[in-house]
């Protein structure tokens, strides 16, 4: 028995966009969230001027951001998604799988930045929430159409301020 509705199941290219749109804004609020507590590690002096400058860090950090997420984690999360739909896994165990899939990601992410381990955080919460929400966004062409939107206005504001 699948647990997918059907008008999820007939239009499956919006539920990949849904979950890389998703994915994307997770990953990009967790950055944001490991920004904001480094900055919030020096007390309430820099607690004033650590929304702003982890909102900056942020933005610079966008496009890198979304090559991780259309580069590496959209075809991974394909390859996850194909074979969780053939073996038949129930819901929790996509999202068992997904989760996994975010931990790989999270490491490969590390090496090639040469970064902490902290960034495996939001690569797991993209991976596990991106997919969890694809179903419903999919399904939900207005609120797809808004957050894409947000993520889209972030990446270009991103991009706009590497040209200047």
């Amino acid at each position: 028995m699948k647990w997918r509705s059907d008008e999820v199941e007939s239009s499956y290219p919006r539920l990949v966009f849904a979950g890389a749109v998703a994915a994307f804004a997770i990953a990009a609020v967790g950055v944001f969230a490991l920004f904001l507590g480094s900055e919030l590690s020096g007390g309430f002096e820099a607690a004033r001027s650590g929304a702003a400058e982890a909102g900056a860090m942020t933005l610079i950090s966008m496009p890198f951001i979304a090559c991780a997420v259309l580069f590496l984690g959209l075809p991974l999360g394909l390859v996850v998604e194909k074979i969780c739909r053939r073996t038949d896994v129930r819901h929790s165990g996509t999202l068992l799988a997904f989760g996994a899939l975010g931990v790989v990601t999270g490491l490969i992410v590390m090496r090639l930045l040469d970064s902490n381990v902290l960034i495996v955080l939001p690569a797991i919460a993209a991976a596990l929430l991106g997919r969890a929400a694809a179903d419903w966004l999919a399904s939900r062409r207005f609120y797809l159409g808004g957050l894409f939107s947000l993520c889209a206005g972030g990446l270009a504001t991103s991009l706009i301020w590497f040209a200047i």
